[in-house]
């Protein structure tokens, strides 16, 4: 075959750095079009940006040309660079430095699309944690490698088990670091 021929629909997700500043109402839809033009310019078709406050899904379609760390580390750039640009509020917005990235087959776009586009309903059900866990379960991500300690600490540090007792957490840890069976 003299072309090479690719359609890899991918469900992107990242949290803001929990020392950070959230994302305002007001900035959102102007930060999810300037990531919109981020994806174009590396050549992958934006289908849909959403988010919360203090998370953001992309789902588009990557390209051919680029592996996904670069296009996610592009993306976080130019994106914390650009938001730091329209006030003083935003002067120490990062975002975390890990991300997830999951495949979506074509039987699944429609779901995928309506899922992001419907965050702030489905936030009002469950938390980003909830929501990762959940990625992860489905996703079937071995939890055995050491990165359940890793996804604790940073769930701590942006307070997201201050609301679980210890004893929930404690469950939650043993699921992730038994692959979530």
């Amino acid at each position: 075959m003299a072309q090479s021929l690719s359609q890899l629909f991918v469900h992107i997700t990242f949290h803001v750095k929990s020392t950070s500043c959230q994302i305002k109402d007001e900035d959102s839809q102007s930060l999810y079009a300037y990531i919109g033009s981020i994806l174009n310019d590396l050549e992958s078709k934006p289908i849909i940006i959403n988010g919360m406050p203090d998370h953001i899904h992309i789902f588009c379609s990557l390209s051919k040309n680029i592996a996904a760390a670069k296009l996610i580390e592009d993306v976080k750039r130019h994106s914390s660079r650009w938001i730091k640009q329209l006030s003083d509020y935003y002067k120490n917005f990062s975002w975390q430095s890990g991300y997830g990235i999951f495949s979506v087959s074509p039987s699944l776009y429609d779901k995928t699309f309506n899922y992001i586009q419907n965050q702030k309903n489905h936030h009002k059900k469950a938390s980003f944690k909830e929501e990762l866990l959940l990625f992860l379960k489905q996703y079937n991500i071995d939890m055995t490698s050491g990165i359940c300690g890793q996804i604790e600490l940073r769930f701590q540090r942006a307070n997201y088990t201050s609301a679980c007792n210890p004893t929930c957490r404690a469950l939650i840890l043993r699921a992730l670091c038994v692959g979530l069976s």
